[in-house]
C-alpha cells in the first residue's frame, strides 16, 4: 500500500510539472506578422535610401524585438515570455533614447513605417517616466503632421491609462465582466477625437475592426460609471493636442 501511495505521487508530481512546463506557441499570424518585418523591402517600411540609412537595419530590429513575444491573438505567449520581452524592451530604449535626443520624430519619408513603428511602439510600452519625457515631443510632432495618426493615438491613451485617465481614442481595451471593452473613455468626445488625428474609422468600426467587438454605446454607458470607480478615473488636464 505504501509503494502504491508512492508511485501515485510521482505520478501527479510529473503530470503536474510538465503542465506548468508546457510551453505556449505563438500563433501563426504572429509568426508571420514578424517575418513581414524581418524581411520586407518596400521603402514606405523601412526606408534605406535616405539620411538614416545607417539606422534603418537597427530601427527594424527593434521593431521585431519590440513585437516579438507581443501576440495579439495569443497573450498568454506574452506573459510566459515576459522576462524575456523586458530586456528586449530595456535594449530598445536604450537606442531609442539616444535617437530620440538627437534627430526628434521624424516623418515617415525620412524612417518608413518601420522605424517610425520602433520608435513609437518603444515609447508606448515604456514606464510613464519615460513618456512624459518625450510626451511634448510627441504632441509636437503630432501638430507638425510627422507621426502616423494610429501610432500617436496609441501613445496618448496608453499614457492616459497609467495616468488612471479618460482615454481619448479608444485604443485601449481591458477585461470586464468576462468580456473585453474599452477602457473608459468619453463616448461623446470620441469620433471627435479621432477625427481630429486624422484616423478614418470612428469608435465601432475601429473595435470591429480590430477586435471583432460589436459596440453598443448604451450598454457601454450602462457599465462606464463601474469601470470609472474600479480604475479610478480622473479628469486629467487638456494635453493640447490640436
Amino acid at each position: 500500500m505504501v509503494e502504491l501511495n508512492y508511485k501515485l505521487f510521482w505520478f501527479f508530481f510529473i503530470a503536474i510539472n510538465l503542465s506548468c512546463s508546457k510551453r505556449v506557441k505563438p500563433s501563426s499570424e504572429h509568426q508571420m506578422e514578424l517575418q513581414i518585418i524581418k524581411s520586407a523591402q518596400s521603402p514606405l517600411l523601412i526606408n534605406k535610401s535616405g539620411i538614416f540609412e545607417k539606422e534603418s537595419d537597427t530601427l527594424r530590429e527593434i521593431f521585431y524585438r519590440d513585437q516579438y513575444y507581443r501576440d495579439k491573438k495569443n497573450p498568454k505567449y506574452l506573459f510566459q515570455n515576459i522576462k524575456q520581452q523586458k530586456v528586449f524592451d530595456s535594449l530598445n530604449q536604450t537606442f531609442i533614447i539616444s535617437f530620440l535626443d538627437q534627430h526628434g520624430i521624424q516623418p515617415l519619408s525620412s524612417i518608413g513605417l518601420f522605424g517610425q513603428s520602433a520608435i513609437m511602439y518603444t515609447l508606448i510600452h515604456s514606464d510613464i517616466k519615460l513618456k512624459e519625457k518625450y510626451l511634448q515631443v510627441i504632441i509636437d510632432a503630432q501638430q507638425n503632421k510627422t507621426t502616423a495618426p494610429f501610432l500617436f493615438a496609441i501613445f496618448i491613451d496608453r499614457y492616459l491609462v497609467q495616468k488612471n485617465c479618460f482615454q481619448k481614442y479608444g485604443t485601449q481595451q481591458i477585461k470586464f465582466n468576462g468580456k473585453f471593452v474599452p477602457y473608459p473613455i468619453d463616448i461623446k468626445l470620441a469620433n471627435y477625437n479621432r477625427k481630429r488625428i486624422g484616423l478614418v474609422q470612428n469608435l465601432k468600426e475601429f473595435l470591429f475592426s480590430n477586435f471583432n467587438y460589436d459596440f453598443n454605446e448604451s450598454e457601454y454607458m450602462a457599465v462606464l460609471p463601474q469601470l470609472v470607480k474600479r480604475f479610478g478615473i480622473k479628469n486629467c488636464p487638456d494635453l493640447g493636442i490640436q
